[in-house]
């Protein structure tokens, strides 16, 4: 254990540098982590994803963006942040095996939502995208103009 100790920085800086790619999947990470940290074994991942930001004169908005936008009576205050919420779990652990000619260490059975195409493309067990949400850190004027009828959160579990 205290040898684990002193190696764990170095370890986990070396881990970070390999496992930080956007195009990487959670359960990929997971699964790396897993395998990489004989000690550690993850039952939950969850990864945050901000944007797309949307700001008027700024980006290229569709239709329903450029229409709350357009709202907006001070253009500085015309902008929104959305974002995304990947989480991945574990649904049973697989015991190590010991045996006098190999053995396998424990490691973790990820569950991915297959039923749900967007969980199975981002290699997730559930994800929730946030939208026009009333948590988000949006000004008082722009609140005015969302209209009431916008999904306030998509989720997907």
């Amino acid at each position: 254990m205290d040898c684990l100790i002193r190696t764990l920085p170095a370890v986990s800086d070396d881990f970070a540098l390999k496992n930080s790619a956007y195009s990487l999947t959670p359960v990929t990470i997971a699964t790396n982590l897993d395998k990489d940290f004989e000690e550690l074994h993850p039952k939950q991942l969850r990864r945050i994803v901000l944007g797309p930001f949307y700001s008027a004169g700024i980006t290229e908005n569709n239709a329903k963006i450029n229409d709350i936008l357009s709202k907006v009576r001070k253009t500085e205050n015309a902008w929104l942040l959305t974002w995304t919420v990947q989480e991945v779990f574990s649904k049973a652990e697989r015991p190590a095996q010991r045996g006098f000619f190999s053995s396998t260490p424990a490691s973790q059975e990820f569950h991915i939502d297959t039923d749900n195409l967007e969980a199975t493309r981002m290699g997730v067990s559930s994800y929730e995208k946030q939208r026009w949400c009333r948590t988000m850190p949006i000004r008082h004027s722009m609140r005015q103009v969302i209209p009431q009828r916008s999904s306030v959160t998509t989720r997907c579990m």
